[in-house]
Parts: structure tokens; C-alpha cells; sequence
């Protein structure tokens, strides 16, 4: 970020070569058979919303959309965390989704992005470390969430991170069978 800041031209200039390079692995991924790719901008959620649309939104609409001129039909979806503040620019970048962590309801989610944005993720990932007593209102309040937020029909259950090293297996087969099961 300092870097971004101090020296704003070399940044933009080391962004647009990244984004390229990043761009031509993920067309790689496409030609060698994947279905969808997942960008990570981990870090993003540290921006304002000015620094995102100055610094970040025209690198990833670049990426995104030399990605769209190949695989049109692919679904690319941008992944960030905490980034509430953000979620209106992110969806003007391009991706076909959106992930996003747990630290904001679904419905309000809903309302940053456009309708034919899907929306990926939600539950704290330490829910699944949890046994599936105790993890499972976690798990249907987040389906309840994407249903009351009428997003079911382009909503994927995932986690709003990572995965753990202390996730619980038996509560994932469990979390996987809910999911399957809800409507």
C-alpha cells in the first residue's frame, strides 16, 4: 500500500504487467481444461473505495476481461475479504461472481451487486471445525439468509475464507448434505 501511495505511476505500471501475466496463467488454466477460475485479491479490503477504483478496478477489469475474450462462457469469480465497503466496484470488473467472507449478511450483499451477479460464500470457516450440532444453525441461517435475499438461484454455499487445518470432515459431509438437501 505504500508503495501504491508514494509512487503511484510505477505501481499502475507493475499492476498492469501483473494483471497481464495473470491473465495469460488463467487462459492457460482454460485451455488445459479447468471450468471457472477464482482470482484471490486477499489484501484489498484494505483500500478505500477511492484507492480500489484509482488503483485496483482498472487492473482487474483488464484481467477479467482478456480472460472474457477467450472464454466468454467460463465463469470467472473475484474473491476479496473484508470488502462490504467495496462490492458495488467489484462488480463492475467483469468476474461472473462475487465471494464474500461472513462479515456481512447475504441480503446486504444482494443489494451491492447487481441481479445476475452470483454470489459465492458466507459461512465463517470456523463453523467447520465445529461438530455438526453446534455448526449446523450457522450453516442454515446462511441458507436462510440466501433465501430470504430471494439469491438461491445464484447463490453457491462456500466458505468465507479458507479452510482450516482444524475442519472437522464429518461436519463438512454434513454441511455438504444440508446444502444439498435445502430448499
Amino acid at each position: 500500500k505504500k508503495f501504491m501511495l508514494q509512487t503511484p505511476d510505477l505501481f499502475n505500471k507493475s499492476m498492469a504487467h501483473i494483471s497481464n501475466q495473470i491473465a495469460n496463467y488463467l487462459c492457460f488454466q482454460m485451455q488445459s481444461g479447468v471450468d471457472a477460475v477464482q482470482i484471490f485479491d486477499s489484501w484489498v479490503g484494505v483500500l478505500s473505495q477511492e484507492q480500489y477504483a484509482q488503483f485496483i478496478l482498472p487492473h482487474m477489469k483488464n484481467l477479467i476481461s482478456k480472460i472474457k475474450e477467450q472464454f466468454s462462457d467460463r465463469p470467472v469469480i473475484l474473491y476479496s475479504q473484508p470488502t462490504a465497503h467495496i462490492l458495488p466496484l467489484m462488480a463492475q470488473t467483469g468476474a461472473d461472481a462475487v465471494s464474500v467472507d461472513w462479515r456481512l449478511p447475504l441480503y446486504e450483499v444482494a443489494k451491492k451487486v447487481p441481479q445476475n451477479m452470483t454470489i459465492q460464500g458466507n459461512l465463517d470457516p470456523i463453523v467447520t471445525t465445529l461438530p455438526w450440532d453446534l455448526a449446523k444453525p450457522h450453516v442454515e441461517k446462511v441458507l436462510e439468509e440466501a433465501k430470504r435475499a430471494e439469491i438461491l438461484d445464484r447463490f453457491i454455499f462456500n466458505v468465507g475464507h479458507g479452510v482450516t487445518p482444524q475442519t472437522n470432515t464429518d461436519t463438512i459431509a454434513q454441511i455438504i448434505n444440508a446444502v444439498h438437501c435445502f430448499r
